[in-house]
């Protein structure tokens, strides 16, 4: 099933939400442009559906179920995460 563009938009500003309400310990990483990254345990990106978009620590853009995504963690928490738009 192919999503269409502004849907897609639409679900990751969603799970950028989400994560931010859910994330317990608001584990995030500041990217200088002034972004955003809401940091993802292994069993959280493990709930998000194949084809989100994920944000490495060095703003990196990869694509559940497609690109390959480190599962090494500190603290509890991936190197990956869900990115805030800009404000």
């Amino acid at each position: 099933m192919v999503v269409p563009e502004h849907l897609a938009l639409n679900k990751q500003h969603l799970a950028a939400v989400i994560a931010e309400q859910l994330n317990p310990k608001h584990a995030h990483w500041p990217l200088p442009d002034g972004r955003t990254i809401y940091l993802l345990t292994p069993e959280m990106l493990a709930t998000l559906p194949d084809g989100t978009e994920v944000y490495s620590i060095l703003g990196n853009m990869a694509v559940k179920g497609r690109n390959p995504i480190d599962d090494d963690t500190r603290g509890g928490w991936l190197a990956y995460g869900l990115l805030t738009p800009l404000p």
